[in-house]
């Protein structure tokens, strides 16, 4: 869903963290290049995406936003994927607990409690950011982050021009 890699960016542009990359005297740099997948979630053929891009473009105020997708068969070449494939290492091997606060699901393995699913979900997501954050990237820490849940960011928005 193009909405939660929208809410990474956004979440990114408010971390002070990331000030010094993303901010120019406070203020959003107007202009992106965004480099994507050709996956369905993030490619801008696809009209979902087109809205949600544009969204951003409103909320950040931009000047310029560009998507580019890498060729089919070609994110072997992608920085960022080869990035990923350490964080996928350090899974191998790993087993995460399903039940840590109890048994959620009957015994045809449908969820009968979706509270404590969502309780032994969130563990075992801490879990994953116990270990990555424990790694770098291309000599960089890794910076992750637990999100309870996606907020429908746009809903609400205007465009500004």
């Amino acid at each position: 869903m193009s909405v939660t890699h929208i809410t990474d960016l956004l979440s990114l542009v408010y971390d002070q963290q990331f000030a010094s990359v993303l901010l120019r005297y406070n203020k959003v740099k107007p202009i992106w290049v965004l480099l994507v997948d050709g996956g369905p979630n993030k490619n801008p053929r696809h009209f979902k995406n087109i809205v949600e891009y544009c969204n951003l473009f409103c909320v950040l105020d931009l000047d310029y936003l560009m998507v580019r997708t890498y060729a089919p068969g070609q994110s072997a070449y992608n920085p960022v994927e080869c990035g990923i494939a350490s964080l996928s290492e350090k899974l191998a091997g790993i087993t995460l607990s399903v039940d840590e606060y109890g048994l959620h699901l009957d015994t045809q393995g449908n969820v009968k409690d979706e509270e404590l699913a969502q309780h032994n979900f969130e563990f075992s997501e801490q879990k994953l950011c116990d270990i990555w954050s424990k790694d770098n990237v291309y000599s960089k820490s890794v910076t992750t982050k637990y999100i309870d849940q996606i907020d429908q960011l746009f809903l609400d928005v205007e465009p500004t021009r």
